[in-house]
This record gives C-alpha cells, sequence and structure tokens, in this order.
C-alpha cells in the first residue's frame, strides 16, 4: 500500500507542511499518479540542485565557524639547547610566542564570513526557485504528454467502432468494400499515434524522473487536479537571487575592510627561558611586524571594484526581475483568455457536429469519407485545446517561479 508522509519544507524564512506520498512498490499496489503539490515536495528534498545547494550552505557554516576563532596565526615555540664549548654545562633557551592582530581583523573576519554565509544561504533558496520552477514545468508538460495519449486513445476507440460499423455495413450489402478499406487506414493510423504518444509521455515522465532523482517506479504517471490557470497579480514576493546579491556585497565591503586591517602592523608577544651555566632568565617582549612595503592596497581596491560590480548586478537582476514578472503575467492572461474563449465557442460546437454526422453516417446520409474528415477535426481541436491548456499552465506557473510564489 502507498504511504503518505508530512513533509517540513523550507520557503525563505517560512516553513510549510505538505502531504507528499512515497512508496514502495510491491507488485499487487498501484502507485497513485504523482501531483504537482507532491512534485514540488519532492524537488525541494531531493532535486539534485537543491541538495548541492544545501551542501555548499554546510560549507560556508564551517568556515563562519572559523572567522570566530580568536588567534588564527600558530602558537610559535622554540627550542634550542647545546653544550657549552670548553666546559661540562649545558645552556638551554625555550621560547613561546603568538601574533596578535590589531585593526579590527577579527570583527571584518567574522562579518565577511557571516556575509558570505547569507549569500551561499539566499543562493541556495534561489536554486530551490529555480528547481521548483523547473520541475512544475516538467510537470506540465508531462501532463500534457498524458493529454495527448488520451486523446489519442480516445480517437483509436472511435476509430475501431467506424471499422466495426463499416464492416457490418458491408456484410448488410449497404457500402462497398472502399468503405471498409478506409475505416481499416484510419484505424491502423489512429493505432500508430496512439503508440506515438506513449512513447512522448514516457520521455516526458523520464524528464520529471531526472529532476526529481527518483526511480521510475516512483513516479509511473502524474495526475491530481486541473491544470492552474491563475495569472496571480501582484509585485514579486520572494527574489533569493536578489538578497545573495545584497549579501555578497556586503561580504565584499567586509573583506575590504579586513584588507584594510591586515595594513596594520602585526603584534606579537613573546616569552623565553632561558639557561645559562646554571643561571635561570625569563625574558618578556614584545615584536611588531611593520607593513612598509605592502599596505594590502592592491586587496581593498580589488574588494572595492568586486562590491561597486555586484551593485550593478543586483540593480540589473532586479530590473530584468521585474520585466520577466511583467512579461510572464501578460503571456499568462493572453492564454487564459485564448483557451476560454476556445473552451466557450469553439469545443461545444465541434462534438455536437461529430455527434451529428456519426448519426447521419449511421442513416447512411454522410459518406464515410466525410465522417472520418469530421473525426480527424474534432481530434485536431482536442489537440489543439490541449496544447492551449498546457501553455496556459506553463504560463501559470513560469509566472508563479518569477514571483517566488510557487505553492
Amino acid at each position: 500500500m502507498p504511504g503518505c508522509m508530512m513533509v517540513m519544507t523550507r520557503r525563505g524564512a517560512r516553513w510549510r507542511v505538505v502531504w507528499a506520498c512515497l512508496w514502495a512498490t510491491p507488485a499487487v499496489a498501484e502507485v497513485p499518479p504523482l501531483t504537482l503539490e507532491a512534485a514540488l515536495a519532492l524537488a525541494e528534498g531531493q532535486a539534485p540542485a537543491v541538495l548541492a545547494a544545501r551542501a555548499r550552505v554546510a560549507e560556508a557554516k564551517a568556515r563562519q565557524r572559523g572567522a570566530a576563532v580568536l588567534l588564527t596565526d600558530p602558537l610559535e615555540v622554540e627550542v634550542w639547547a647545546g653544550p657549552r664549548l670548553g666546559r661540562d654545562t649545558t645552556d638551554v633557551e625555550l621560547g613561546v610566542g603568538q601574533n596578535i592582530p590589531l585593526g579590527g581583523q577579527r570583527v571584518a573576519r567574522q562579518d565577511a564570513a557571516a556575509a558570505g554565509l547569507a549569500a551561499t544561504e539566499a543562493a541556495a533558496e534561489e536554486a530551490v526557485r529555480q528547481a521548483l520552477g523547473a520541475v512544475a514545468a516538467a510537470f506540465v508538460a508531462a501532463r500534457h504528454d498524458e493529454d495527448h495519449h488520451r486523446i489519442a486513445a480516445e480517437a483509436l476507440r472511435l476509430a475501431v467502432e467506424i471499422h466495426s460499423t463499416a464492416r457490418k455495413r458491408k456484410a448488410a450489402g449497404d457500402v462497398g468494400g472502399l468503405d471498409v478499406h478506409l475505416a481499416a487506414v484510419a484505424e491502423a493510423r489512429a493505432r500508430a499515434a496512439l503508440t506515438q504518444r506513449a512513447v512522448e509521455r514516457d520521455v516526458g515522465l523520464e524528464g520529471l524522473r531526472r529532476l526529481l532523482a527518483a526511480e521510475p517506479g516512483d513516479v509511473p504517471s502524474v495526475g491530481g487536479p486541473a491544470l492552474p490557470r491563475g495569472c496571480a497579480d501582484g509585485p514579486v514576493v520572494d527574489r533569493p537571487g536578489l538578497r545573495a546579491l545584497d549579501a555578497a556585497v556586503a561580504e565584499a565591503e567586509a573583506e575590504g575592510r579586513l584588507g584594510e586591517a591586515r595594513g596594520w602592523p602585526d603584534l606579537g608577544v613573546h616569552l623565553r627561558y632561558a639557561q645559562e651555566e646554571g643561571v635561570h632568565r625569563v625574558l618578556g617582549g614584545v615584536r611588531l611586524a611593520l607593513p612598509v612595503f605592502d599596505r594590502r592596497a592592491a586587496e581593498v581596491a580589488q574588494a572595492q571594484a568586486r562590491a561597486e560590480g555586484l551593485r550593478g548586478a543586483r540593480a540589473v537582476a532586479e530590473r530584468d526581475g521585474r520585466a520577466e514578472v511583467l512579461a510572464a503575467r501578460v503571456r499568462c492572461e493572453r492564454l487564459v483568455a485564448a483557451v476560454e474563449t476556445f473552451e466557450r465557442d469553439g469545443l461545444p460546437s465541434l462534438e455536437a457536429s461529430v455527434d451529428l454526422a456519426r448519426r447521419a453516417h449511421e442513416a447512411g446520409a454522410l459518406p464515410l469519407v466525410e465522417l472520418l474528415a469530421v473525426q480527424r477535426e474534432l481530434l485536431e481541436a482536442r489537440e489543439s485545446h490541449a496544447r492551449l491548456v498546457h501553455d496556459a499552465a506553463q504560463a501559470s506557473v513560469a509566472l508563479a517561479a518569477a514571483r517566488g510564489a510557487l505553492p
């Protein structure tokens, strides 16, 4: 039996609980179709891009812990020992020294590590956003393939009925052999089309499985509620990529301050013990390493230039984000309107026409050639409708992904 469980997924600073079904597939169990919500939950939990981004967050946290260390330079220990020439004595010296960074290096290093962690976390959220958008698009495409397969199966059913009717009418002497041959050709074409649609469906499912890092038995088919058609209005809800750039600017600025702090002298504190001819001495002292020839000017300039470049990239990304949302909304609204118009004005009339044509053919008032033409028109119309629904759903999820508002 399939088992379902609650999965907690994080979106920015929020957590949400969704139901995701995980299936162990015994021989007698039928795995239910994967829904869009379950696909998104799986993507947040196991998509390769998401897992890689979270690994980078773990690395950034480790760097932050390292930046909190008070003294980063190693403790220097020196030991000297040797006999005094011409005398039966041994001199010993032991020295211990530690460099202490000045100029606020530790604070700047911590600020840079904290900003780097924030940038990495925001980049991970951006990776989740992009992964969810890719999975949603792949799911809609798989549903489109599933709908085309269903339409092809229905077309084959009608072709089989027409072929059967033609054989019966020929046996009764109502029609000649041409009608039977035409109906047989139409059935063969329908069977070939169904096979082609089945292959396309399998290819689409395999693409979705790769995005989810799922086994074939985990995603045998897709289904669930009707595909989304909403074109939600409103500003960008959450673009982690912008927050990642903001944090990257802060990191570059902190690295600039760290470079300035490294331009300060290094202070070394030393303690030395010596034994010479039985005399014990303890000495303490300090050492200053003066950066006369390298004041870290190049390091500071590089950090400042990187910060300036990131500010420009942030402005471009924000402008592109607004343009992306606007274009996605316009596209979504147009496609949804086209679907609604087609469903209101086109499909009902075509369905009625096919029904009337079938009755007329059964009554002998409509030749088989004309009935097959009407059937082909119905098939093309249904496929056009399926493409429109698919395009509208793709535009809907693209708009939600652009706004950072995928469910």
